[in-house]
């Protein structure tokens, strides 16, 4: 099992010096030093935002020249300039994760070579990045890329359990085979479901890997369990729906995916009582089907009364 990673900090340190420096005299070279950094385009990609409107917000934050930005923009804009303000703490923060990111990578790796199967394998970039959603991985530019924004992950700990959850994604490769496979030239409705059903397996487990961190911190609140038959429900609505070409499997994740609502709720549910019941090792073993059948197969043959059990398979 090879699992490797390599920590990028420019873009956070590009950033944080534009700050500084725009902040006392204003510098187009250095907007084009921010630009042009691999971290941050990824960075504007993931939240589809434009050159021309990232340096607007850049240079609303140091002009102190109140703006209105919507959307991504906005969240960008306001947190800069809450970063303008704790400009020290924001570099302090910098300073300590890369500090300790050997000692992070290794806790990491460890954490997740216990849930991945032998032939996993992950090469990733880890680029710190302030600004925009805590930590994300798909990016068909550069699928070895992972961003993290230190803004939010600034505790070493939780750095640690979210790298483990990024990388674990990123080391089932097989499966990704399977989805691009079925994406070039399967029917549109199995491609579908492999959406869904693969989003449920992948995140349940990466997400039992990360326990401080907040899809497991949700799914253990008490609202959340009393809650988990109707997302149990949902999910298998979803599933149904897309087989029957009703919905996509893009329509479906949209409505199951955000805010860590049932993708992670049901997935973890599911890896938690497989694990319970048969240990990690099964657990594990069913991440080699590929079409991830075993991983509902194999829960739905341990269930009872007390927990939800899928209608078919």
């Amino acid at each position: 099992m090879r699992i490797e990673a390599e920590l990028y900090a420019s873009p956070a340190e590009s950033l944080l010096e534009y700050f500084e420096r725009c902040g006392k005299r204003y510098s187009p070279t250095l907007e084009q030093v921010v630009l042009d950094n691999r971290g941050i385009r990824y960075m504007l990609y993931h939240h589809s935002l434009t050159s021309r409107t990232f340096l607007k917000v850049l240079k609303s934050v140091v002009s102190r020249k109140e703006m209105q930005f919507k959307g991504a923009a906005g969240a960008l804009y306001k947190e800069y300039l809450n970063c303008l303000k704790n400009i020290h703490e924001c570099k302090g923060v910098l300073t300590r994760l890369a500090a300790k990111w050997n000692e992070i990578r290794a806790v990491a790796r460890s954490m997740i070579v216990k849930y991945l199967p032998d032939w996993a394998e992950a090469y990733v970039k880890v680029y710190l990045v302030i600004g925009g959603d805590t930590a994300y991985g798909v990016n068909p530019l550069d699928t070895s890329a992972i961003l993290f924004n230190v803004n939010k992950l600034h505790d070493p700990q939780i750095f640690t359990e979210v790298l483990a959850h990024e990388v674990h994604h990123k080391a089932l490769w097989k499966h990704r085979e399977a989805y691009l496979r079925l994406s070039k030239s399967g029917p549109s409705n199995l491609k579908g479901v492999y959406d869904v059903v693969s989003e449920v397996v992948g995140e349940g487990i990466a997400s039992i890997i990360s326990r401080s961190f907040g899809p497991f911190l949700k799914y253990k609140h008490e609202k959340i369990r009393a809650r988990i038959k109707e997302y149990y429900e949902r999910v298998e609505e979803a599933i149904v729906r897309v087989y029957r070409k009703e919905i996509t499997g893009e329509e479906a994740l949209d409505k199951l995916y955000p805010n860590m609502g049932p993708i992670y709720m049901v997935g973890i549910d599911m890896a938690l009582e497989i694990e319970k019941r048969l240990g990690r090792g099964e657990l594990v073993t069913a991440l080699n089907d590929l079409s991830n059948y075993a991983f509902f197969e194999t829960y739905n043959e341990l269930v009872g009364e007390s927990v939800y059990k899928y209608s078919s398979l």
